[in-house]
């Protein structure tokens, strides 16, 4: 009896810590919430997009060649942090929408819809909890603006 005992214990706590694994997801099948961010415009009208899930998981999206890869993830606690962050912030009730030549911008994907920030243009600017946002993003891939 205590030969089978112990294997089950062993079989149950392998369970109960691979049921505890966040999913891995992959770039063609993404959850609906996600954090966006990137920039696009210029000569060649070229976008990047980075996609920063709640388990950690970031990929980079470029437009002119329609490829996305998948970068080193960041800690599940960290993303947590910034989905909490731009819930705190209120980032998905901001209504901006003044694009430049070089535009960046900020989405908000989750069950209600999408929230689209975009900013470039020299005569309007987002309000700075935008920008620091933005900033702690771009830290997060050390991304080149």
């Amino acid at each position: 009896m205590k030969i089978l005992l112990i294997p089950l214990l062993f079989l149950a706590v392998a369970t109960l810590i691979w049921q505890c694994k966040s999913t891995k997801f992959s770039a063609e099948k993404l959850p609906e919430t996600q954090i966006r961010w990137g920039h696009s415009g210029g000569f060649t009208g070229k976008a990047v997009t980075f996609i920063l899930l709640e388990n950690g998981q970031i990929f980079k999206n470029q437009s002119l060649d329609s490829s996305t890869t998948e970068l080193p993830a960041v800690k599940s606690k960290i993303a947590a942090g910034m989905f909490s962050s731009a819930k705190t912030l209120e980032l998905a009730k901001i209504q901006f929408d003044h694009p430049g030549n070089m535009s960046h911008f900020l989405e908000i994907w989750d069950a209600t819809g999408k929230t689209r920030i975009v900013w470039g243009s020299s005569e309007h600017q987002p309000e700075q909890k935008v920008l620091d946002f933005y900033t702690v993003l771009q830290q997060l891939t050390r991304a080149p603006e």
